[in-house]
């Protein structure tokens, strides 16, 4: 049998070479990332530390914080929960049901108690901060169980006033973080330093290195600046104005017959006189230290008010502010109620759904970054089946995911009317990942591997139906 011609030498170096793929990284992030200091925002005063210093401002303003409640208790009030892969026939993979199980076990998710330091919600509740400043990260602080595995016992969260430095390697990518010792537990030792294989990130729409990325409170920061301006300048009107401002006169001729020299009137070296009386009077009244004033027949008090002072046009930059706050932070469910905005169904339908989307995008990528892969930065549970014993050779495809329900907008009561109709037309095969989701939409336990059944008898709805096919298949 002949052969074909073989290709020795230089000539099948530079096809090889030719066919391989390059794994030299050879872009750039295009960052302005210099000395482990981010310099992407326009606004020199909100780099870095300055924009920490600022967003800690705007929490205290109540729409703000308001707002910000209501997106966190919407997204905790998903379930989370590990979940086995399945193969194409839609069986569960029994290993990595057991991976899944271990996992919740640890976790405490599933209706398991969990064996974390803390519960993992109300360290959720920290972590889910990232979407409002932009970024926020944790060490992961291990512990080995019973059996001699690690898990992970807490999320220790590092607050943003204490970063420092980003330490970043162009091939790479995100290397770790150095944070500036704010509690003097260092003092006297290098700047604490944590490696990216020991933390969780999470950035909000990061671009290149920019491991900050941008919160959703940045478009906020110029209607906060605003409205703290215009609020200043009504407590200053207030403060000026509400009160009056009170004044005296006196009528010279009256006071010299009724027995008062000049010196006593007005004399500048004489401090008793009665006119260093009146200023010290009407200074105590403006303090309000004192509540009468006993004058000589000549003298008359009054009390002057700025009528060009109008704190209702400076109420309506406040009110603007709020409106454009909450905008900006995706709430718009919070402007029904305020002037000018409607209570139709159908408006309140379309701004729920946005905010339902908004909400399970934000903990998609918390599932991702705690669920997925070990990376830098990322991939909790990832690291963690990778040090197990039993689980460290579970490929990827067949490792667990971490998963969220509980945030879909579509209601049952509308699932129970559409799907009748889709399977009437043909257009809808239950089977065993339907039921599942919808399980979890109610609320129940999952589906047992046991129950499974194939979609041909998912559809046998009848008896003698039923019982043609078993006798078939014996």
């Amino acid at each position: 049998m002949s052969r074909g011609p073989t290709i020795r030498g230089s000539a099948a170096r530079r096809m090889q070479a030719a066919g391989a793929a390059s794994t030299a990284v050879r872009s750039v992030s295009g960052s302005r990332l210099s000395g482990g200091q981010i310099s992407e925002d326009p606004n020199q005063d909100l780099r870095g530390r300055g924009w920490v210093e600022a967003y800690e401002k705007l929490l205290l303003d109540p729409q703000v914080q308001s707002a910000r409640r209501a997106i966190k208790d919407s997204q905790l009030a998903s379930k989370l929960s590990f979940q086995a892969a399945t193969g194409p026939d839609d069986e569960v993979d029994e290993e990595s049901a057991a991976a899944a199980d271990w996992l919740n076990r640890k976790f405490g998710l599933a209706g398991y108690a969990g064996e974390m330091r803390r519960p993992i919600e109300s360290q959720l509740r920290t972590l889910l901060d990232f979407q409002f400043l932009g970024y926020r990260y944790a060490e992961e602080v291990y512990r080995r169980d019973t059996d001699g595995e690690w898990f992970l016992w807490y999320y220790k969260d590092c607050h943003p006033r204490a970063h420092r430095d980003w330490l970043y390697d162009e091939h790479e990518g995100f290397a770790g973080i150095r944070q500036n010792d704010v509690s003097g537990l260092h003092e006297g030792e290098d700047p604490p330093e944590v490696k990216a294989g020991k933390l969780l990130l999470l950035t909000l729409d990061q671009e290149g290195a920019n491991f900050e990325g941008r919160g959703i409170l940045r478009p906020s920061w110029y209607w906060a600046a605003l409205k703290l301006l215009a609020s200043d300048m009504i407590g200053v009107g207030c403060e000026r104005t509400a009160c009056g401002i009170p004044s005296a006169s006196y009528d010279r001729e009256a006071l010299l017959a009724a027995g008062f020299d000049d010196n006593q009137i007005d004399g500048k070296d004489n401090h008793d006189s009665l006119l260093a009386q009146l200023e010290a009077a009407l200074a105590e009244i403006s303090a309000g230290e004192s509540a009468q004033l006993i004058f000589p027949k000549g003298v008359e008090t009054s009390v002057a008010f700025n009528d060009a002072f109008d704190p209702e046009r400076l109420g309506y930059v406040v009110s603007m502010c709020d409106q454009q706050i909450l905008t900006s932070m995706l709430a718009q469910y919070l402007l029904l109620g305020q002037q000018g905005s409607g209570g139709a169904y159908a408006l309140i339908k379309s701004q729920m759904d946005l905010f339902l989307e908004a909400g399970k995008n934000v903990m998609d990528m918390l599932c991702q970054s705690i669920g997925g892969p070990a990376g830098p930065g990322t991939g909790t549970a990832g690291r963690l089946l990778n040090w197990h014993t039993r689980f460290y050779a579970l490929p990827q495809d067949r490792r667990p995911r971490l998963v969220h329900s509980g945030l879909d907008g579509a209601s049952l009561e509308v699932l129970g009317e559409v799907i009748p109709k889709l399977k009437a037309a043909g257009e809808w095969t239950a089977q065993n990942t339907d039921e599942s989701w919808l399980r979890s939409k109610a609320g129940a336990p999952p589906l047992a591997a046991e129950n499974h059944r194939s979609s041909l008898e998912r559809e046998d709805t009848d008896p003698l139906t039923r019982r043609l096919r078993q006798s078939a298949k014996s």
